[in-house]
């Protein structure tokens, strides 16, 4: 896929949550799957193609609109790539799996299992998702959960391997895609093969990070590619000393240490680190990069009073088809409500709070002005058009969102700029909570031959400059700890 042009991949955002579409002000999937996209675009390789976002919208849990939006962006604007959040549980109203299986022309069961492959390392609940993924004309489509989090996990999980996917639904020759062959394919993906046991390493800057490396074969240097080194006799076992201070003849001729993998190292490491200490910080944008020490669990129901999803007139459900007069106004906003009588109705604004009494919001669309002030600014009966109201229709029950004591965040969860988890926990009245205190990381090189990267001298025969110190130092900083800088030490 590497071109000397960049190619645009136009991408559109859709939203689908009943709350969100009643309150955009409530939604937070848009600005998390920007972000992630945003990241993307940062890790491209050589360029070679760039995500540009078109649309952004939010409906609500609607078969029939979630279907309207997906063909107008699949067959008038030919996105590249299409990306819902929302409508994947279990739940009556959770029908975009539904929706969008109907559209699609190809299915593609690989980004699905990617997907909850993925999930499923950090949630066992993972699998109470269903997501669809596939091809609709020139458009990939791919659904996630209502989860910002969830959905920036799974967007995550796949995002490096979309580009190929566009590329090819959009008519790309397939010859020409996969000409340099797999390896090729992943190395422009930014992504690496977790079959088998690299014997090689390399220090190439590649989609946005360095490659990683394996355990032996470790040395210094850019873009070269080795074996690690093996030697080819056994020594005889005889006990030598392990003291390197000691006399060269005195020492094994083979290290008595076993090798041990990366990720038996993290383990040795991670056993050997004393248990962290628990503090309590405030929710607010300094809790970014902590770890929670605790469950927590909602103080508050969300929404803490009924509210109407919809503009219109509050009303009694039984009253029906009829004339009445308007007694009230209830905007989104605090203050006492008279309560409604059978036979009155008030006019009631998006999010506002159902008064007392009322049982039901009439959409202002089924409604006409019968009666209105001398000035005609106001409206003092309103003739209702909709029959066979149910009650609670266009109201947002308390609590429907979540209910007090709803476990919101688990132990050990990350609060992320970008997940959500600020907001969740301010939503529902949080102030305090119980997290692990950050490290402090100390970062020391040692070697004869190590000096300053900076130093202005040049180098004399042996002597290498201080490369990982500066780079593991900019990394603790990234990660939001604090690093102390401790300088080299010789071997002595």
């Amino acid at each position: 896929m590497s071109s000397t042009t960049t190619k645009e991949l136009t991408v559109g955002l859709l939203i689908v949550s009943d709350t969100a579409a009643a309150d955009h002000a409530t939604d937070r999937a848009i600005d998390t799957l920007t972000a992630v996209i945003a990241e993307a675009n940062a890790q491209i390789h050589n360029n070679s193609y760039e995500w540009l976002i078109e649309e952004r919208r939010i409906i609500p849990d609607d078969k029939d609109k979630i279907q309207e939006k997906i063909k107008d962006w699949c067959d008038n604007k030919a996105l590249s790539l299409i990306v819902t959040t929302g409508g994947t549980g279990f739940a009556k109203r959770d029908v975009t799996p539904e929706a969008v299986s109907e559209m699609l022309d190809k299915t593609a069961s690989g980004l699905v299992h990617g997907m909850l492959a993925s999930s499923l390392k950090i949630t066992p609940f993972a699998i109470m998702s269903r997501p669809v993924a596939g091809v609709r004309g020139d458009t990939v489509i791919v659904t996630l959960p209502g989860s910002p989090k969830g959905a920036k996990e799974n967007l995550e999980s796949i995002i490096k391997l979309l580009p190929h996917a566009c590329i090819q639904a959009a008519g790309g020759d397939s010859r020409v895609i996969h000409s340099g062959g797999m390896k090729q394919l992943e190395k422009e993906a930014g992504v690496a093969s977790s079959g088998g046991v690299h014997d090689h390493h390399s220090h190439l800057y590649e989609s946005g990070g360095l490659a990683s490396d394996d355990a032996a074969g470790m040395t210094s240097g850019c873009g070269h590619h080795h074996h690690a080194p093996t030697p080819r006799t056994q020594q005889d076992g005889e006990l030598r000393s392990n003291d390197l201070t000691g006399d060269v003849t005195q020492r094994h001729r083979s290290s008595p240490y076993p090798m041990v993998s990366v990720k038996e190292a993290h383990k040795l490491v991670a056993q050997k680190i004393p248990a962290s200490e628990v503090v309590k910080k405030k929710v607010d944008a300094g809790l970014v990069g902590y770890i929670l020490a605790e469950d927590v669990r909602a103080k508050e129901s969300v929404p803490a009073f009924r509210a109407s999803i919809v503009d219109g007139y509050a009303v009694v459900h039984t009253d029906g088809v009829g004339i009445y007069p308007v007694v009230g106004v209830s905007h989104a906003a605090p203050g006492e409500m008279k309560p409604l009588e059978a036979g009155q109705i008030a006019r009631i604004t998006t999010g506002a709070p159902l008064p007392p009494g009322a049982t039901a919001v009439v959409m202002v669309e089924d409604t006409r002005i019968a009666k209105a002030t001398e000035d005609g600014t106001e409206e003092l009966e309103i003739e209702i058009l909709a029959s066979g109201l149910t009650e609670l229709e266009n109201v947002r029950e308390v609590g429907s969102d979540m209910k007090t004591g709803d476990l919101l965040l688990r132990k050990g969860a990350e609060i992320t700029a970008v997940g959500g988890e600020i907001g969740l926990l301010a939503s529902v009245g949080i102030v305090e909570i119980e997290v692990y205190k950050k490290p402090v990381v100390g970062v020391l090189s040692t070697g004869d031959e190590i000096v300053p990267h900076d130093r202005d001298e040049a180098l004399k025969v042996g002597e290498v400059r201080d490369s990982n110190r500066p780079t593991l130092l900019a990394a603790i900083n990234a990660r939001g700890y604090e690093a102390v800088d401790l300088g080299i030490a010789k071997d002595q």
